[in-house]
Order: structure tokens, then sequence, then C-alpha cells
């Protein structure tokens, strides 16, 4: 994949992670895709051991999780007890019919974005898989579309743009549809008082 490629989907991952900020469990709309799942987690730095490179967070609940910063992570020495790590997770789906009977070929791209030198640690990395799904329902009535890809796990989604729901429309149970799957994780520590 090419440079160009690889930033212009982390750019549109930054895009759709800045748009799954509230927190919840969430389906929200993006132009051409629907986000069939947007999750935000948080956990306060304890203790940081820069030698051992061990960091013990507590999450909201009360619970503590010891985890070893490998050495891809960069800046740890910027990591102080009090800051906050935040995780955003997003997974959207975009689709376009197949030819009838073509498998479409798997392809992957990926991109992956560290903090400078000398800034808190932060890091996004994003996904983007095309496979040929098969139809099994369509829910004309709530924009429900249930398919399944060649993993055989079922999923269905609530299709929320009003180009989409036309093209949903014209799905049968049967019919292939190349479907475009696109995940994205951020991590970023947050100063105390952000």
């Amino acid at each position: 994949m090419t440079t160009a490629s690889r930033l212009l989907l982390a750019g549109l991952t930054m895009g759709w992670l800045a748009a799954c900020q509230s927190g919840a469990d969430d389906q929200v709309a993006v132009k051409g895709a629907v986000v069939e799942r947007a999750v935000e987690a948080s956990a306060v730095v304890e203790s940081v051991d820069q030698e051992t490179r061990l960091v013990v967070l507590e999450r909201d609940d009360g619970t503590k999780v010891k985890i070893v910063a490998g050495s891809e992570v960069r800046n740890l020495d910027q990591v102080d007890p009090g800051d906050r790590v935040v995780i955003r997770y997003l997974q959207a789906i975009a689709a376009q019919m197949a030819e009838p009977g073509k498998v479409a070929e798997t392809e992957g791209a990926s991109a992956v974005a560290r903090a400078p030198e000398g800034e808190k640690p932060r890091a996004l990395a994003g996904a983007e898989i095309r496979t040929t799904v098969r139809i099994v329902s369509v829910d004309v009535e709530i924009n429900q579309v249930v398919f399944t890809p060649p993993d055989g796990i079922v999923r269905s989604v609530v299709v929320r743009e009003p180009e989409m729901q036309e093209f949903a429309r014209t799905l049968k149970p049967g019919d292939e549809v190349d479907v475009t799957f696109t995940e994205a994780l951020a991590i970023s520590v947050e100063p105390v008082g952000s």
C-alpha cells in the first residue's frame, strides 16, 4: 500500500474517532458508511516503572490492570501518576453490490501513527478489510441488513444514511455484497486535569 493510501486511511480513521468521543456504545452515521460500534474506555495511571516499563492502571470501577509498555511505546518518560489513558475503538461498515457469484478478493489496508518525540504517548491504528458477504435478510421498516461474511458469524447493521437505505431496499436473501470493514483504535495519555 502506498504512503498516500496509508495517510488517507489514517485521516479517515482520525475523523471517525473524533466523531465517537461520546463514550457510549453508539451507532453513528458517517458519510458512505455506518459506524456499527464506537466505544471509549479510560483508566488512571497509578504508577510507571521506567526501567521495567510496567504501567499500573486503575479503571473507573477500581480494578487495577498491569501493562508492560513495549519498545514501540514512544515517550513513556512523559507518563506520570494521575494521567488518564483513553482508548477509543471504532468499527465502520460500507457496502456496494458485487457481481452475482463473484467473490471479492480480500484486500488489506492499514495505518499506524505515533506521537512525536517529547509528547505524551498516543497511537492510532486502523485497518480495512474488503470481502464479499451473503445477505440473510433485509428489514426495510427499520433499515436493518443481516449478512454472513466468510467467517460465518452472522452480523447485522442498521443503515442510517438515506443513500445506503435505498441501496439496502434492493437487496434480497442470497445476494452477495462487497463489504468494507474499517476498524480503528486510538490510545492517548492525557495529563492530570485534562
